[in-house]
């Protein structure tokens, strides 16, 4: 596999979401390439406005950084999945990686929407939560993978 698989585009139809998705190695780099693969999308088709890009780019950027951090490679599994879906109300971003038998990415504050008071570490997901309004989620495959949703509403005002 290669550091960089190209990114798969779908076509926009009226009533069916733009879907793209990539497979990436996982690698310390892999969050910036992550973040590379958003912008070129968002110029090649996805379209995003400034802020909202910025939004999808940390969304990103964070579930990336948790799959590389937290996953159980192993030789041959050594892989994290990124897919972007966009429908008119909001862009839905899905991290997929082989997963880890013991840590399952949970909700451990109170009241995720207040950012203030932070602790070192464990930030990611609080500003993940932030950003999507608190519409986020995790489960895992069939396959015992984990795949971690988040979902960025898109303001129809701007």
């Amino acid at each position: 596999m290669s550091d960089l698989v190209s990114p798969q585009g779908g076509s926009m139809h009226a009533h069916s979401p733009q879907v793209h998705r990539t497979l990436l190695r996982a690698s310390p780099d892999t969050p910036r390439q992550a973040r590379q693969v958003v912008r070129i999308w968002s110029a090649l088709g996805l379209g995003l406005k400034s802020d909202l890009l910025e939004d999808v780019v940390l969304v990103v950027s964070e579930l990336v950084t948790n799959s590389v951090k937290h996953a159980h490679f192993i030789p041959g599994r050594e892989w994290v999945q990124l897919s972007i879906d966009t429908d008119p109300a909001s862009i839905r971003v899905t991290v997929t990686d082989p997963g880890h038998p013991s840590e399952y990415p949970q909700r451990p504050w109170a009241d995720s929407r207040k950012l203030s008071g932070l602790t070192m570490g464990g930030r990611g997901l609080q500003i993940v939560d932030h950003i999507c309004n608190g519409v986020w989620n995790t489960s895992l495959t069939e396959s015992h993978e984990r795949m971690v949703q988040a979902r960025i509403p898109i303001d129809p005002h701007t």
